[in-house]
């Protein structure tokens, strides 16, 4: 099984990358891990559907027919705790995909055609966050994902 991340933005500040780092060093106990910036392209704020599109075309260039693409948008499905993320994670990852892709959106969130290319979209807030506070919340609940799922010393119910 493979794992990734894409995040559209611009680099990571020296605190998210440091985290992120951490993570990836974690996460890669599990499997091939691998965190992928996309560059947004510069465009102003009036040019968002433009923006977004560019994205769009930017992500599905990357993606293989036969990867998992999941969203993470604050407007996907909402997990009531981490057992039931790790759960519905559990199940992603025992399909039939070899790679399961997780992105994180620009600032004006997923063109039409990524959310009719994605499998699947889950929120990991009902708050908006910048995709660099967005990235280390989710390496954290991915990991403690896994931690949940290999009964590791992590997660205290």
């Amino acid at each position: 099984m493979k794992l990734k991340l894409y995040y559209i933005g611009s680099k990571n500040p020296s605190w998210a990358e440091e985290i992120a780092q951490e993570y990836d060093k974690k996460l890669g106990q599990f499997g091939k891990f691998e965190r992928i910036l996309l560059k947004s392209p510069s465009l102003e704020r009036k040019s968002s559907e433009q923006k977004r599109e560019a994205e769009g075309e930017m992500l599905l260039k990357k993606i293989e027919p036969n990867e998992f693409l999941l969203l993470l948008d604050e407007h996907g499905k909402k997990f009531e705790n981490s057992p039931a993320l790790s759960d519905r994670m559990v199940k992603v990852m025992s399909g039939s995909q070899s790679t399961v892709t997780f992105v994180i959106g620009g600032p004006y969130g997923f063109s039409k055609s990524v959310r009719d290319r994605a499998n699947e979209s889950w929120s990991l807030s009902n708050l908006t966050m910048n995709h660099h506070v967005a990235q280390v919340a989710f390496l954290e609940q991915l990991y403690r994902s896994f931690a949940i799922w290999k009964n590791l010393p992590y997660h205290n119910d």
